[in-house]
Parts: C-alpha cells; sequence; structure tokens
C-alpha cells in the first residue's frame, strides 16, 4: 500500500541564517571557508517523537560541540507530510586538510516537560554532508536524517538540497542576513548551555 504524503501548500517565508563566528587561522592544515546550504523541502516520513508540536532544522559542523544555527519553529501535522521551505544557512568553519569535515543537518524540537516548554532542543534525526566532498566538486539533492531510536538508524526524514557550496572566505557569495543572538529560534552563537539533547 503506497505511502500518502499531506502536503502543505502555504507559501514558505523565507530565512537567510548567517554565522560569523571566528575561525583559528594559526593551524597551517585549517582554511577558513564558508559553507552555503539551502534547503527547499523536508518531508518527514514517520513519526519522530510523541511529543508533537513544530519542528526545527538546526545545522553545524561536526567538529563543533556549541555553535550551531536554527531555523524557526515550522509548524507540522503528523507524519508522513512534505513542507516546502525556503531556508539558507550560511556559516563559516575551519576547513581541515587532514581530516573528515561534516556538516550535520538535525532535525529538533523545543524540551518539553509535562506539555510545557522547557530550555533546550531535543535532537529527533540527523543526517550528515561530506564538505570534503564538496570541495572536491560532488553534489547532492538531498540529505536522509536518520533516528536514533528507529532499528538500524532507520531514515525518518529527507531534506531537499537546492544549493551546496564550500568557498574560501572572501570568494563567498553575499551575505545572508545576520540573525541575532537574542533571537533564539533563529541564530545561536554558543550552545554551550543550551541542553542540546540527542534521542538515544
Amino acid at each position: 500500500m503506497a505511502m500518502r504524503l499531506t502536503s502543505t501548500f502555504q507559501k514558505p517565508i523565507p530565512m537567510k541564517l548567517y554565522s560569523s563566528w571566528e575561525v583559528d587561522r594559526s593551524a597551517p592544515s585549517c582554511i577558513p571557508r564558508v559553507c552555503t546550504l539551502t534547503l527547499t523541502k523536508i518531508r518527514v516520513t514517520d513519526p519522530v517523537d510523541n511529543d508533537g508540536g513544530p519542528l526545527l532544522i538546526a545545522v553545524k559542523m561536526s567538529s563543533s560541540k556549541a555553535r550551531i544555527l536554527r531555523s524557526n519553529e515550522i509548524t507540522v501535522s503528523s507524519a508522513p507530510i512534505e513542507v516546502d521551505l525556503d531556508l539558507t544557512f550560511s556559516l563559516q568553519y575551519p576547513h581541515f586538510v587532514k581530516t573528515s569535515n561534516f556538516l550535520q543537518i538535525m532535525l529538533q524540537r523545543r524540551k518539553r516537560y509535562n506539555k510545557r516548554a522547557i530550555p533546550g532542543f531535543k535532537t529527533l534525526a540527523m543526517g550528515t554532508v561530506d564538505l570534503t566532498a564538496v570541495v572536491q566538486g560532488q553534489t547532492q539533492d538531498r540529505v536522509y536524517l536518520h533516528s536514533n531510536i528507529k532499528p538500524d538508524g532507520e531514515a525518518v526524514a529527507e531534506v531537499m538540497v537546492s544549493g551546496l557550496a564550500s568557498l574560501p572566505v572572501g570568494e563567498s557569495a553575499e551575505k545572508p542576513t545576520l540573525g541575532s543572538e537574542e533571537d533564539d529560534d533563529i541564530y545561536s552563537d554558543d550552545e554551550s548551555d543550551s541542553g542540546d539533547e540527542v534521542d538515544g
């Protein structure tokens, strides 16, 4: 029996999120670069948790424990569902020559306790993009997001990619709007105290 997706037909609100975190230029094996990722759709194929409520899309480098960019909340109904997006992340990062450079794309919700929002975010599913491969010219049009609580890390969602690039600092395209630290929905400069949690 074919799976029926529920689609939302509201025109997506453009979101352009930019980080300007300083990158250490002293390390000889580290090249400061800017990664730009544009997402046009998210498709949630399986229930991701039992809490309900809006979702967020967040990105960070796997080498960074604290610095995260988050979208506004995305209102969704029960899975399966697909939602159109107009979402661009642009983040400066240290690109290492002799090690991996993975961009993590996470599906998150705000943490809740007794049906009330509490500080912090809960990661429901995650996928990765190999930026070393992107620098070498490889492209991809979608990224699958895998759940930690599903058997064998089953994919529960996917995001459609319309733009993906990694360029040296100074060669990147026009900067998107810079988020503010006060607007935690959009931008987070240092999440060391945010209580981010991965389901597991």
